[in-house]
């Protein structure tokens, strides 16, 4: 029996349903940028001044010293020189928390003004100096600071003693700045120049005066008053006697008033060796305002009475002149 062998081809056909969840779409031009701009204003601050500290030197001197030098608010005092003007600098921090760069169109000045009157008055020689000239000094700044120096120059040495405030007004150019106001005390200083010599010339024994006119009292004396407060004077003949190249002469024989040529047995005071003034009070005022001539003078008239005898050669005594503060 023959065989036939037939071969069956098995096809199997898969039928694959693909959702829209198994799409992946590409792309050439995968992402695309755009650009949007943040912006905040900084609300500029207000600069403030700390860490005050003044120092004094006479207007002549070159150099400032360091024992005049006082911190804000210091209840140390500084003691003008007599007669001579003096200078003022001042140093201290500004600080702007937007940075000290806000400070370099700003600006920066001072105010010195007595206790007694407001800082913004017209400035006066004798309560207030003001001052525009403040300077960076700054070698570096750091993040918010930034120091300034600030000069007075001239300060008269009549200017009222007492309390003075330092104001500081600033601004960063876009914001007006806390006034800093600190205080400093300048001292009472009772101060005179005296003219040198009482010369009453030669004279013969038994008169009295001067050699120029005799028996008035017409030998001047000036004092005037180099410190910033009112004074009165006092004299003080040094000793019992002026000294002769023969004998000497009671020190009470010389006389004073305040009386040009008045005669010399009126005048309201004899020198005494004791620190006295016998007549009216002089109570001699420190200058004030513009201080016409920059002096407050005052001339006192001196007259002698020679013994009859027993004096011969020349005589001299050193007298003392004093002024004594007139309103403590």
């Amino acid at each position: 029996m023959g065989k036939v062998i037939i071969t069956l081809a098995i096809i199997l056909t898969m039928v694959y349903v693909v959702t829209k969840d198994d799409l992946i779409l590409t792309s050439t031009d995968a992402q695309e940028q755009k650009t949007v701009t943040a912006t905040v204003r900084i609300v500029g601050i207000a600069p403030n001044v700390s860490n005050i500290r003044c120092c004094y030197k006479d207007a002549d001197a070159s150099t400032y010293s360091y024992n005049d030098c006082f911190n804000e608010n210091s209840k140390n005092q500084y003691a003008i020189t007599g007669g001579k003007y003096y200078d003022m600098m001042c140093n201290f921090t500004v600080i702007d928390v937007n940075g000290w760069q806000d400070m370099m169109n700003g600006w920066v000045n001072v105010t010195w003004h007595h206790s007694s009157v407001a800082w913004n008055i017209h400035p006066t020689y004798d309560k207030l100096y003001a001052n525009a000239t403040c300077k960076n000094i700054s070698s570096s700044a750091s993040d918010i600071t930034i120091n300034y120096e600030c000069g007075i120059s001239g300060i008269r040495y009549w200017a009222d003693a007492g309390r003075w405030n330092l104001l500081v007004n600033l601004s960063n150019g876009m914001v007006r700045g806390f006034p800093m106001e600190v205080n400093f005390t300048i001292a009472n200083v009772t101060s005179i120049w005296q003219s040198t010599s009482i010369n009453f010339g030669s004279m013969v024994p038994g008169t009295s005066g001067s050699q120029s006119e005799e028996n008035n009292l017409n030998v001047n004396a000036t004092t005037n008053n180099t410190g910033n407060t009112a004074i009165n004077i006092e004299v003080n003949g040094g000793g019992d006697y002026m000294t002769c190249g023969i004998g000497r002469i009671p020190i009470t024989n010389i006389k004073y008033d305040l009386v040009y040529r008045g005669p010399i047995a009126n005048a309201c005071g004899n020198l005494t060796s004791q620190d006295q003034w016998e007549c009216d009070p002089i109570n001699l005022q420190d200058c004030n305002g513009s201080c016409s001539m920059s002096t407050k003078l005052v001339n006192t008239y001196w007259g002698i009475i020679i013994p009859e005898s027993g004096v011969g050669g020349s005589c001299t005594q050193p007298i003392l002149i004093l002024g004594v503060q007139a309103n403590p």
